[in-house]
């Protein structure tokens, strides 16, 4: 059997300590001075959770307001440790200790430290903590933290959660800092608000969700040199008032949700993002993107996103416009120009329109580039006119151009090339189209010579087509191809 030390004995050795030291700050707890309780136990002896409390109380009531501090060392703490539903002014520091709970579920607590501590649950939902709450070093089976307010730091680093971790719901003043901690399955922070930066160094997850849906973050949010390559990473519906950074990343999630987010600026690499399929980038909306800026990097993160999100109706434009748009502040005008084009070629291949807009947009893809290149219908227009030429050439030396019948003034030679930029030009007379016509008759061996009959059908296919390229141009060049015609 172990050894047991009754409340007397645990008051009467906390008190001492407490008596022996001086007041308690954060600047002379972080220099390690502070007075230290070290039970006498033998290796199977152990303190009742419930003593500690007691003592706690009591010496509490002797001191008054002033808070001092209380650093228990290396003590087996039998039964559940709870400071449920109480106000603890004094400092409370555990280090090197075994309990199977650690309870503050609603108190309000001054600080609270665990470190190098063997902890089975870590209980501290709707938990008030007027400076910083540190977690060093520690074993937990699950840690319980949700609701919970920390007026000052809170640092959790180089622990092991053997499940999960639950914090959603919390409200944290200063600086959070997880720092190498292995995550069993995963971590939830969901709508918490978070008054200044929070930093994720070295996270290792065997599964699960890292999730910070909801989440306000007044300063930066960085997740650094993280393994989290069976884990979701939860970032949707995230408003961050600076810095989003996700760039060194040992593995990458399986899953990336940065859904209905918010950022400043937005920092991340390759090796950050998740297979494809797998990145959910809808209504994710930033001011700065801090990456590599080259054409092929921005197309492949889009094309990161799931299947669904990219063909038929659910195609998902949103992410396209925002980086077209984030491009074109930048001054990337060429960029941004070509990725609208891949845009749009993308929802076009994806049938994300009906079948008119689709024959509308596939003209316009290959006549202008849906007007975002607006000198290409220019060279459609002259191809046109100078392969109409060579085949109206062609024509004359048949005897298929003749003299319309009734013509007052016939110009002096027939010009196949004057001739079809006339009929390609409205409301301009070159002095051919109105004086030459085609007739069905004609001779010759040649082999084009069997496509006579078909000459007046081309010529007026030629006149339209002309005519049509030259609206497109002019359409083009004023931008509304791009503004009004061209669907997203």
């Amino acid at each position: 059997m172990g050894e047991a030390y009754d409340d007397e004995w645990v008051f009467s050795t906390l008190s001492q300590a407490v008596r022996d030291g001086e007041a308690w700050t954060p600047e002379r707890a972080e220099a390690g001075i502070s007075p230290t309780v070290q039970g006498p136990l033998s290796g199977s002896g152990t303190v009742g959770g419930a003593s500690i409390v007691s003592a706690v109380k009591r010496i509490q009531a002797l001191r008054g307001t002033e808070p001092g501090i209380i650093e228990i060392k290396g003590w087996k703490i039998g039964g559940d440790l709870d400071f449920s539903s109480l106000i603890v002014q004094e400092a409370l520091v555990f280090r090197n200790c075994r309990m199977a709970v650690f309870r503050a579920q609603g108190s309000r607590l001054y600080d609270l430290r665990l470190d190098m501590c063997d902890v089975g649950d870590i209980r501290l939902n709707g938990a008030r903590f007027e400076n910083d709450l540190m977690l060093r070093q520690c074993v937990v089976a699950t840690l319980w933290m949700e609701a919970m307010t920390v007026e000052g730091n809170l640092t959790v680093e180089d622990c092991q959660v053997q499940t999960k971790g639950f914090a959603a719901g919390g409200r944290y003043e200063r600086r959070v800092v997880w720092k190498d901690i292995q995550l069993g399955d995963g971590l939830d922070m969901s709508d918490c608000s978070f008054g200044s930066s929070v930093s994720m160094e070295r996270l290792a997850s065997n599964g699960g969700a890292i999730s910070f849906d909801n989440a306000v973050v007044a300063g930066n949010l960085g997740f650094f040199g993280c393994a989290l390559q069976k884990t979701e990473l939860a970032l949707g519906s995230m408003s961050v008032a600076h810095r989003l950074d996700l760039r060194e990343t040992v593995s990458p999630p399986e899953k990336l949700f940065l859904t209905g987010s918010r950022v400043e600026t937005f920092k991340d690499d390759r090796a950050a993002w998740p297979s494809r399929g797998h990145l959910h980038l809808d209504r994710f909306t930033y001011d700065r993107l801090s990456a590599e800026n080259t054409m092929s990097r921005h197309v492949a993160w889009l094309m990161r996103q799931p299947a669904d999100h990219l063909k038929g109706k659910n195609f998902r434009v949103q992410p396209w416009r925002q980086l077209i748009d984030f491009l074109k502040r930048r001054g990337s005008l060429e960029f941004a120009r070509k990725l609208a084009i891949r845009q749009k070629d993308t929802m076009l291949g994806a049938g994300a329109h009906g079948w008119w807009i689709s024959i509308v947009n596939f003209f316009l893809s290959v006549t202008c580039r849906y007007g975002l290149q607006p000198w290409l219908p220019v060279a459609w227009y002259g191809a046109l006119v100078l392969a109409s030429g060579f085949v109206f050439q062609k024509a004359d030396m048949l005897g298929c151009i003749q003299a319309k019948a009734g013509a007052v003034t016939v110009p002096d030679a027939f010009n196949p090339l004057l001739y079809s930029l006339d009929l390609a030009l409205p409301a301009i007379d070159l002095g051919q189209g109105d004086y030459y016509h085609a007739v069905s008759a004609g001779a010759g061996t040649a082999w084009y010579a069997t496509l006579v009959p078909y000459l007046p059908l081309y010529i007026a296919a030629h006149t339209l087509i002309c005519w049509l390229l030259l609206s497109i141009i002019v359409l083009s060049f004023s931008g509304f191809v791009e503004k009004r015609l061209a669907v997203d």
